[in-house]
Protein backbone atom coordinates (compact mmCIF):
# COMPACT_ATOMS: atom_id res chain seq x y z
CA UNK A 1 0.00 0.00 0.00
CA UNK A 2 2.78 2.25 0.94
CA UNK A 3 4.34 1.63 -2.47
CA UNK A 4 1.27 2.88 -4.26
CA UNK A 5 0.79 5.42 -2.52
CA UNK A 6 4.41 6.82 -3.02
CA UNK A 7 3.79 5.72 -6.65
CA UNK A 8 0.42 7.57 -7.21
CA UNK A 9 2.33 10.54 -5.32
CA UNK A 10 5.30 10.78 -7.55
CA UNK A 11 2.99 10.81 -10.97
CA UNK A 12 0.86 13.33 -9.38
CA UNK A 13 3.67 15.45 -8.71
CA UNK A 14 5.94 14.77 -12.15
CA UNK A 15 2.09 15.57 -14.42
CA UNK A 16 1.88 19.02 -12.40
CA UNK A 17 5.36 20.10 -13.22
CA UNK A 18 4.70 19.24 -16.58
CA UNK A 19 2.20 21.87 -17.16
CA UNK A 20 5.11 24.68 -16.42
CA UNK A 21 7.56 22.92 -18.49
CA UNK A 22 9.69 24.68 -20.77
CA UNK A 23 8.69 22.63 -23.70
CA UNK A 24 5.10 24.18 -23.91
CA UNK A 25 7.61 27.52 -24.70
CA UNK A 26 9.33 25.75 -27.89
CA UNK A 27 6.22 23.98 -28.48
CA UNK A 28 4.68 27.60 -29.27
CA UNK A 29 7.52 28.42 -30.88
CA UNK A 30 7.94 25.84 -33.10
CA UNK A 31 3.92 26.71 -33.61
CA UNK A 32 4.75 30.17 -34.43
CA UNK A 33 7.80 29.27 -36.72
CA UNK A 34 5.82 26.92 -38.56
CA UNK A 35 3.16 29.26 -39.34
CA UNK A 36 5.92 31.40 -40.48
CA UNK A 37 7.16 28.81 -43.28
CA UNK A 38 3.42 28.35 -44.10
CA UNK A 39 2.85 31.96 -44.75
CA UNK A 40 5.95 32.24 -46.74
CA UNK A 41 5.30 29.48 -48.84
CA UNK A 42 2.09 30.51 -49.89
CA UNK A 43 3.48 34.14 -50.46
CA UNK A 44 5.90 32.66 -52.61
CA UNK A 45 3.05 30.10 -54.12
CA UNK A 46 0.83 33.07 -54.66
CA UNK A 47 3.96 35.00 -56.41
CA UNK A 48 4.57 32.21 -59.07
CA UNK A 49 0.75 31.32 -59.85
CA UNK A 50 0.38 32.03 -63.68
CA UNK A 51 -1.77 30.13 -66.46
CA UNK A 52 0.62 27.51 -68.12
CA UNK A 53 0.51 26.26 -71.59
CA UNK A 54 -0.04 22.75 -71.63
CA UNK A 55 1.32 20.79 -74.35
CA UNK A 56 1.25 17.55 -73.00
CA UNK A 57 -2.11 15.50 -72.38
CA UNK A 58 -3.60 15.41 -76.40
CA UNK A 59 -5.85 13.15 -74.93
CA UNK A 60 -7.92 15.55 -72.20
CA UNK A 61 -10.51 16.96 -75.32
CA UNK A 62 -9.59 15.54 -78.30
CA UNK A 63 -10.07 17.86 -80.80
CA UNK A 64 -11.45 16.87 -84.39
CA UNK A 65 -9.97 19.90 -86.14
CA UNK A 66 -6.43 19.10 -85.29
CA UNK A 67 -4.07 18.65 -81.92
CA UNK A 68 -3.28 21.04 -79.23
CA UNK A 69 -0.72 24.23 -80.23
CA UNK A 70 1.92 25.60 -77.98
CA UNK A 71 -0.18 28.47 -77.40
CA UNK A 72 -3.07 26.47 -76.01
CA UNK A 73 -4.12 26.52 -72.61
CA UNK A 74 -6.39 24.23 -70.96
CA UNK A 75 -7.35 25.21 -67.49
CA UNK A 76 -9.48 22.77 -64.93
CA UNK A 77 -12.59 24.54 -63.34
CA UNK A 78 -14.32 22.49 -60.48
CA UNK A 79 -18.16 24.20 -60.56
CA UNK A 80 -19.87 24.41 -57.48
CA UNK A 81 -23.55 24.66 -57.50
CA UNK A 82 -24.77 22.50 -60.55
CA UNK A 83 -24.88 19.57 -58.58
CA UNK A 84 -24.77 18.03 -55.10
CA UNK A 85 -21.68 15.77 -56.26
CA UNK A 86 -19.89 17.91 -58.19
CA UNK A 87 -18.82 19.27 -61.35
CA UNK A 88 -15.44 20.13 -63.10
CA UNK A 89 -15.41 22.06 -66.44
CA UNK A 90 -11.95 21.11 -68.72
CA UNK A 91 -11.31 24.27 -70.68
CA UNK A 92 -9.32 24.39 -74.32
CA UNK A 93 -8.23 28.32 -74.63
CA UNK A 94 -6.51 28.81 -78.50
CA UNK A 95 -5.28 32.28 -78.54
CA UNK A 96 -6.85 33.62 -75.34
CA UNK A 97 -10.34 32.22 -76.43
CA UNK A 98 -12.12 29.33 -75.13
CA UNK A 99 -12.47 26.41 -78.17
CA UNK A 100 -13.85 23.86 -76.05
CA UNK A 101 -15.47 22.80 -72.93
CA UNK A 102 -16.06 19.42 -71.48
CA UNK A 103 -18.57 19.68 -68.49
CA UNK A 104 -18.40 16.41 -66.19
CA UNK A 105 -21.83 16.68 -63.95
CA UNK A 106 -21.54 14.29 -61.64
CA UNK A 107 -24.60 12.64 -60.05
CA UNK A 108 -25.84 10.08 -57.08
CA UNK A 109 -27.28 7.53 -60.48
CA UNK A 110 -24.82 8.60 -63.06
CA UNK A 111 -23.12 11.19 -64.58
CA UNK A 112 -23.21 14.07 -67.69
CA UNK A 113 -20.49 14.59 -69.88
CA UNK A 114 -21.05 17.61 -71.88
CA UNK A 115 -18.80 18.68 -75.04
CA UNK A 116 -19.49 22.30 -75.83
CA UNK A 117 -17.22 23.08 -79.46
CA UNK A 118 -16.92 26.85 -79.94
CA UNK A 119 -16.95 27.86 -83.71
CA UNK A 120 -17.80 31.77 -84.05
CA UNK A 121 -20.44 32.72 -82.53
CA UNK A 122 -21.95 29.33 -82.36
CA UNK A 123 -21.64 26.49 -79.76
CA UNK A 124 -22.15 23.37 -81.00
CA UNK A 125 -23.20 20.69 -78.06
CA UNK A 126 -22.73 17.02 -77.63
CA UNK A 127 -24.38 15.77 -74.26
CA UNK A 128 -24.21 12.09 -73.35
CA UNK A 129 -26.02 11.06 -69.59
CA UNK A 130 -24.33 7.87 -68.38
CA UNK A 131 -26.03 5.33 -65.43
CA UNK A 132 -23.92 3.62 -63.40
CA UNK A 133 -23.91 -0.22 -63.22
CA UNK A 134 -23.31 -0.69 -59.76
CA UNK A 135 -23.69 1.81 -56.20
CA UNK A 136 -20.23 2.21 -56.43
CA UNK A 137 -18.89 3.67 -59.54
CA UNK A 138 -15.01 2.00 -60.24
CA UNK A 139 -14.34 1.52 -64.13
CA UNK A 140 -14.89 2.92 -67.28
CA UNK A 141 -17.58 -0.48 -67.90
CA UNK A 142 -19.54 0.62 -64.55
CA UNK A 143 -21.54 3.25 -66.85
CA UNK A 144 -23.92 2.32 -69.77
CA UNK A 145 -24.71 5.48 -72.05
CA UNK A 146 -28.62 6.38 -71.27
CA UNK A 147 -29.29 9.22 -73.48
CA UNK A 148 -27.55 11.32 -76.18
CA UNK A 149 -28.14 14.08 -78.11
CA UNK A 150 -26.78 17.08 -79.89
CA UNK A 151 -27.64 20.74 -80.74
CA UNK A 152 -26.23 23.79 -81.94
CA UNK A 153 -27.13 27.26 -79.54
CA UNK A 154 -25.94 30.95 -80.21
CA UNK A 155 -23.12 32.01 -77.95
CA UNK A 156 -26.48 33.60 -76.19
CA UNK A 157 -27.49 30.43 -75.36
CA UNK A 158 -30.79 30.51 -78.00
CA UNK A 159 -31.55 27.24 -79.51
CA UNK A 160 -30.28 27.30 -83.15
CA UNK A 161 -31.04 23.33 -84.27
CA UNK A 162 -31.61 20.47 -82.28
CA UNK A 163 -33.67 19.43 -79.67
CA UNK A 164 -32.24 20.69 -75.97
CA UNK A 165 -34.40 20.26 -72.61
CA UNK A 166 -34.81 24.09 -70.67
CA UNK A 167 -32.06 22.44 -68.21
CA UNK A 168 -29.62 22.04 -70.35
CA UNK A 169 -29.67 25.19 -71.81
CA UNK A 170 -29.60 26.35 -68.43
CA UNK A 171 -26.72 24.73 -67.62
CA UNK A 172 -24.61 26.55 -70.93
CA UNK A 173 -25.98 29.62 -69.01
CA UNK A 174 -24.32 29.04 -65.48
CA UNK A 175 -21.67 27.79 -67.23
CA UNK A 176 -20.85 30.79 -69.04
CA UNK A 177 -21.24 32.89 -65.21
CA UNK A 178 -18.47 30.77 -63.79
CA UNK A 179 -16.27 29.92 -66.87
CA UNK A 180 -14.34 33.04 -68.10
CA UNK A 181 -14.95 32.88 -72.12
CA UNK A 182 -11.65 34.59 -72.95
CA UNK A 183 -8.32 35.07 -70.32
CA UNK A 184 -6.64 37.75 -69.73
CA UNK A 185 -2.79 38.42 -69.87
CA UNK A 186 -1.44 38.11 -66.19
CA UNK A 187 -0.18 40.88 -64.74
CA UNK A 188 3.80 40.55 -64.36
Amino acid sequence: MRKSHLFFSLLLFCSCNLKNSPSKAIDEDLKLHTMIEIKDTISKLKDSISIEVVSGDKDILNDSKGSLQEKDTIISYNIYGLSSEGAEAIVTYKKGKIAKCLLNIYGETGQSNIIYNFIDNLVKIDNKIYKYKTDLYRAKDGMKLENEFNYILNSEGNLLNGQAAEKDIEVYKDLKKYIPFELREAKK
